[in-house]
């Protein structure tokens, strides 16, 4: 978490990115770590497909 700080906070600082970007993709991560989270259960149809294809 400390990493990703101070990543994100470095490229604000040399102007690589604006605020609203970083916070952008931040927004964006949070969404996908949930929507993955609620859609993949242990012991469901889509853990044994992956299971098997690992």
């Amino acid at each position: 978490m400390i990493m990703a700080f101070l990543i994100c906070w470095s490229r604000i600082y040399i102007g690589t990115h604006y605020v609203t970007d970083v916070i952008g993709g931040a927004i964006t991560g949070v969404l996908g770590a949930v929507v993955v989270r609620l859609a993949y259960r242990e012991n469901s149809r889509l853990d044994n497909l992956v299971t098997r294809i690992l």
